[in-house]
């Protein structure tokens, strides 16, 4: 059995007295009263060049087949955002209802800044519907996080503001040009998290996507978008970037254990041991991500693919992580589609497909420069990492980076 090497993050916990918190109320209050009236689009990250490499990837076995997941032509349910101020050729955009407290449901509120000349009903509809498709995934109300806990202006924000309250989850979603067509796609994180004062459960607060306004016609055009934003709200809720807060991995067997995700695994899907987590492509993919040879195309696999199915399996991830789900919303993916339902052969991972180490080292060189830039101030960062609000802010401390080599779309965990 392989020993995991768990990549585990640390967040900064630092506990204040009430007098501190005071101090770091008004601190925030007082900034939020001064605004940000900058309308300019911050400078895109300047790192070293790197293209793929014309090579192509190594040949794999076919999977099964399986039933894809795409975007029904939906009419936008988008309005545009009334409490923003939006950088110069951008459209901004928000969810119907936004700020509003769904008490009993799941909400997910999304704040979209988007690139005047990319504005499309497609890319739209990518955001919309991989929107609804969580919020029909995770039925159980969080509880509602009132903004005044934690400050508005963290870097990296969009322009519209966060509404007074967060019931349960804030996404913000924007462009940005980043390197040309190639390389890096985006990246996606979660930003604040809260702490169930019952379970101790984590779960997030906000997150954040973005992606190159470079590749995002191509994305649009060859159907892989919704897929792409689907998977990294997947990781902004949780799914491998909270696994191990949630003390769900076992560092001695590349696996989650004693979950209700090994429930599915074992009882509902006949298969023998754990569900795997992905331990081939290297330090960022691996533990944060399904094997992606034992699944395939199953949505939460370290490749993203515009073909790709939604499983219990990662359903059952996210009750373990303290969600109530639904799984009548998995497709028809199980053991049947898994390569090592039955044991894990020692030639499996031999037809892996690997992201070059230029590749990473530009991925990870990307997401370092993206933690930087989020980092809060000093004195904020000391005050508010955790305070007896329950929230911990780790916006600077963990990014998934996309990078696109050969055809193939591989991710990048980047810690700090």
């Amino acid at each position: 059995m392989n020993i995991c090497r768990l990549l585990i993050y640390t967040l900064l916990v630092v506990k204040t007295t009430a007098a501190a918190s005071q101090q770091v109320n008004k601190y925030y209050r007082t900034r939020r009263r001064k605004g940000n009236k900058s309308t300019t689009r911050p400078k895109p990250v300047k790192i070293t060049t790197w293209r793929p490499t014309s090579s192509r990837p190594t040949a794999r076995p076919t999977p099964a087949k399986r039933k894809t997941a795409n975007p029904p032509n939906a009419t936008s349910t988008l309005v545009p955002s009334t409490n923003a101020q939006c950088p110069n050729g951008f459209i901004c955009l928000e969810n119907e209802y936004f700020g509003s407290d769904d008490k009993g449901m799941f909400n997910v509120d999304l704040s979209l800044e988007i690139s005047s000349t990319l504005d499309s009903a497609q890319y739209r509809a990518a955001y919309v519907e991989a929107r609804s498709k969580w919020m029909e995934v995770i039925t159980g109300d969080l509880s509602s996080i009132s903004t005044n806990s934690f400050t508005s202006i963290a870097p990296g924000d969009c322009a519209n503001k966060l509404p007074i309250s967060i019931d349960d989850l804030h996404i913000c979603g924007r462009d940005l040009p980043k390197d040309g067509i190639g390389g890096i796609l985006g990246s996606a994180g979660p930003r604040w998290l809260r702490t169930d004062s019952t379970t101790r459960k984590v779960s997030t607060v906000t997150g954040q996507m973005q992606f190159d306004t470079f590749d995002l016609d191509r994305m649009v055009n060859d159907g892989t978008i919704y897929g792409v934003i689907l998977h990294e709200m997947g990781h902004i809720i949780g799914i491998g970037t909270l696994w191990d807060d949630n003390g769900l991995l076992d560092t001695n067997k590349d696996c989650l254990i004693n979950t209700r995700a090994t429930a599915v695994w074992t009882n509902d899907w006949d298969c023998i041991g754990t569900p795997p987590v992905e331990k081939d492509y290297g330090p960022g993919t691996r533990y944060g991500h399904w094997d992606e040879y034992c699944l395939g195309d199953e949505l939460m696999t370290g490749i993203a693919s515009g073909n790709f199915s939604f499983s219990n399996l990662t359903i059952a991830s996210l009750e373990d992580l303290g969600y109530k789900v639904n799984y009548g919303a998995a497709g028809a993916f199980d053991g049947n589609n898994s390569r090592c339902c039955k044991g894990t052969a020692p030639s499996l991972t031999q037809n892996t497909r690997t992201l070059s180490d230029a590749g990473r080292d530009y991925a990870v060189a990307y997401g370092q420069e993206i933690l930087r830039e989020n980092e809060l101030p000093d004195d904020a960062a000391l005050l508010l990492a955790q305070d007896d609000t329950g929230l911990t802010y780790v916006g600077d401390k963990i990014i998934v980076v996309l990078a696109i080599e050969n055809g193939i779309i591989f991710e990048v965990f980047v810690t700090k």
